[in-house]
């Protein structure tokens, strides 16, 4: 699955926030659920790769903005901060 946060799409069926800050850092929040088992991400270009290891490995990709990216998961929640 490969959702563009660069232009959200109410189609999407995972909550999506976009917080724009004051110090040129745009910040996405998606709340994945309870998934369960190991949640993994890497950035690739504008690209955040989100890989779910549990009984079988499923991935997900978000397009994002061109800058510099870094992402955190805590609890289900995946935080991507682009600074550009």
């Amino acid at each position: 699955m490969i959702i563009d946060l660069k232009q959200p799409s109410p189609e999407t069926d995972l909550p999506v926030r976009r917080i724009d800050r004051s110090d040129n850092v745009t910040e996405f929040v998606l709340d994945l659920g309870d998934v369960g088992g190991e949640l993994h991400t890497d950035v690739v270009d504008d690209t955040v790769i989100v890989v779910h290891e549990q009984d079988e490995v499923r991935e997900m990709e978000f397009e994002i903005p061109e800058g510099e990216a870094r992402t955190f998961i805590k609890n289900g929640v995946l935080t991507i901060e682009v600074e550009q």
